[in-house]
């Protein structure tokens, strides 16, 4: 895993032999770098990136090596939205890993590589966004909330963690 720091955001560079041999361990360790050296203000400053599939035009949530990768994260982290950047709707594409996730997308899916090339997307946020319908259990969407809350009590960030979560209020449809 390649690590970048710019300006406040922490772009964390998962190399796809991580994924494939579902390695957490470099990027948990930065998250926990993360809340020790940064404290509150690593709230969504984190930016995880996946490498080696810039060819794919799939998204990151339907690729099953990434959706196996990202849920074992939450397992160990279930507050890792607290620190996921919401730039690019990356906090999205992450839940969109490890929930029910119906999408809307009309005309040729393109790959990262393609995206660059022929249409010369450069940013984040110039990626088209495609649609999406997150459901999450309502027991596994109030664990997450609390998970998030306690962590934000413990980094003296109560206010903080209750954005994150209205924010993930938004972002599913709890059943």
């Amino acid at each position: 895993m390649n690590v970048t720091k710019l300006e406040s955001n922490v772009f964390a560079t998962i190399e796809r032999e991580e994924i494939e041999s579902l390695n957490i361990n470099n990027f948990v360790s930065l998250i926990h770098d993360c809340r020790k050296t940064m404290g509150k203000s690593a709230r969504q400053r984190v930016l995880p990136l996946f490498s080696g599939y810039d060819h794919i035009p799939d998204e990151v949530y339907e690729i099953k090596e990434i959706r196996q990768w990202v849920g074992m994260v939450f397992e160990k982290l279930p507050y890792l939205l607290y620190y996921i950047s919401t730039e690019g709707q990356l906090d999205r594409l992450l839940l969109a890993c490890i929930m029910d996730v119906e999408s809307l997308f009309v005309g040729e899916k393109l790959s990262p590589d393609q995206l660059i090339l022929e249409q010369g997307v450069r940013r984040l946020e110039d990626l088209p966004q495609i649609p999406l319908k997150i459901t999450i259990p309502t027991d596994r969407f109030k664990k997450m909330c609390k998970s998030i809350s306690s962590h934000g009590k413990t980094l003296n960030d109560v206010q903080g963690a209750n954005k994150v979560i209205k924010h993930l209020e938004v972002l599913v449809d709890i059943q």
